[in-house]
């Protein structure tokens, strides 16, 4: 009695299509459904009473007159025409599916590279320019392609999502993991706090990756950035247990043992009764040594070597064939600068002002900073920093001439086009008429006539 009330499935009594129902009632089974080739319906329940009555009730009287060899002839056709229409369907599912594609492909190249979304648009329509010339009768699929500005958006807010839900399912599966912080600023002085992760899963797979990027507007103590950390930390589900390793820029904020992030993550870290290992990143301590080490020994040869090649146009043409010759990666050499980019236009070979400041750092070292300031050939007025020098303790005279020298040495500054140099006005080493830079630039024969200048800044804060 209990049973009654329960009701048939019929898609668990295992029912099978039999292939000599095609020819009496032409049907296949397609897509686990039975589809009339004659009027394309869908028979609901795999039976042959639902399919005969179907077949019986609607086309009988129009296709019972073929009989043997036109029965199976058209019964081929209509599978062939049932699969042209499937194909057309298809094709055109897998054109929209690409174009969505190439959308999504070229958005993501928009936001690698920085551009405005808006780009998008005037992309497809050199998109379309190239296809009307190239094949203008695919010139419909390729205006199928989204990348309206808004839709470059959705696009890329995607992806965004996509990654961040990949991310996130590595970081699951991390057994240990270490991170590593750069907190710096953009051009806007806007604060950003890079924060990358290293972790290690159970199958000892190793994964790097840029967990976040934060913005921050207001101050940068160790107390904000272990508050952003600690935000990260339960974005991603990750647990202070796992935390093994952590290394920072070097900067007071992030080593400070008591009020820097390091000191406010080893209070975190006590009640779990653990403590990680802390590095200092390896790329600021090369630049970091860099600038303290004496690499003369080094850099002197190899500086004139390469300048000694690059006098001569035969020897740098010779050295150039060499290269080609012994197939090596760099197929020129280059002079050497100091610094980046260091006056890199060649149009300020007419007139030049170099000013040079003095000072000490935090560390009470002195600096010698070199700025210059020239005019191109559109008559414009730039101005760069031509280097920035650590001095010894004991500053002279000669010490700043022997460092200005190399600098104009080391950026091709011709000394015919300098017309005037401004200094900080240091009675002793600046203007002195002996001992100071002034006074041994004006001794020096080698050295051009030039006007000396009194910077104006300086002279403001002596007048006050």
């Amino acid at each position: 009695m209990s049973g009654r009330g329960l009701k048939r499935k019929i898609d668990s009594e295992c029912r099978v299509f039999n292939e000599k129902w095609s020819l009496d009632y032409f049907v296949i089974y397609s897509g686990d459904k039975i589809i009339c080739l004659i009027c394309k319906e869908s028979i609901s329940v795999l039976k042959e009473y639902n399919i005969r009555r179907h077949y019986e009730t609607k086309h009988k009287t129009t296709f019972s007159k073929f009989t043997e060899k036109l029965r199976l002839d058209k019964l081929q056709s209509l599978q062939n025409n049932f699969s042209s229409q499937q194909l057309l369907f298809k094709k055109q599912k897998n054109i929209n599916e690409a174009a969505t594609k190439a959308s999504f492909r070229i958005s993501h190249l928009l936001a690698k590279r920085g551009k405005a979304f808006s780009d998008g648009s005037l992309i497809k329509e050199c998109i379309i320019q190239a296809v009307e010339e190239i094949c203008p009768e695919r010139i419909d699929t390729f205006k199928n392609i989204s990348l309206s500005a808004n839709t470059v958006t959705r696009r890329i807010d995607d992806i965004s999502n996509n990654l961040n839900s990949q991310v996130s399912n590595k970081t699951q599966e991390f057994i240990s993991f270490s991170i590593a912080l750069d907190e710096s600023t953009d051009v806007s002085d806007t604060s950003q706090l890079l924060l990358f992760i290293r972790g290690v899963n159970k199958d000892l797979g190793i994964s790097n990756e840029l967990l976040s990027v934060h913005s921050m507007h207001g101050t940068t103590t160790g107390i904000d950035i272990f508050k952003v950390i600690e935000k990260s930390f339960l974005e991603y589900n990750l647990k202070w247990e796992n935390l093994k390793c952590i290394t920072t820029d070097g900067g007071r904020n992030m080593c400070s043992t008591k009020k820097g992030l390091i000191g406010q993550i080893f209070t975190n870290c006590e009640k779990e009764d653990f403590k990680p290992m802390t590095l200092h990143c390896i790329i600021h301590q090369q630049a970091l040594c860099g600038k303290t080490l004496d690499l003369s020994c080094v850099m002197d040869p190899i500086i004139s070597t390469v300048n000694f090649i690059r006098l001569s146009a035969l020897r740098h043409r010779q050295f150039q064939d060499f290269l080609k010759e012994i197939e090596t990666e760099y197929p020129d050499i280059p002079y050497f600068t100091a610094v980046d980019g260091l006056v890199a236009e060649k149009s300020y070979r007419d007139f030049l002002n170099l000013a040079l400041d003095e000072s000490t750092d935090i560390q009470d070292k002195p600096q010698l900073a070199i700025f210059v300031r020239y005019v191109t050939k559109d008559v414009d007025m730039k101005e760069e920093l031509l280097d920035l020098i650590s001095l010894k303790e004991t500053t002279r005279g000669v010490d700043i001439k022997i460092a200005f020298d190399e600098t104009l040495q080391r950026a091709e500054i011709p000394l015919n086009n300098i017309m005037s140099i401004s200094t900080d006005g240091a009675p002793s080493i600046m203007v002195g008429c002996k001992n100071g830079l002034v006074g041994l630039l004006k001794n020096d024969t080698n050295f051009p006539d030039f006007i000396p200048i009194h910077c104006i800044i300086h002279r403001v804060i002596e007048n006050t």
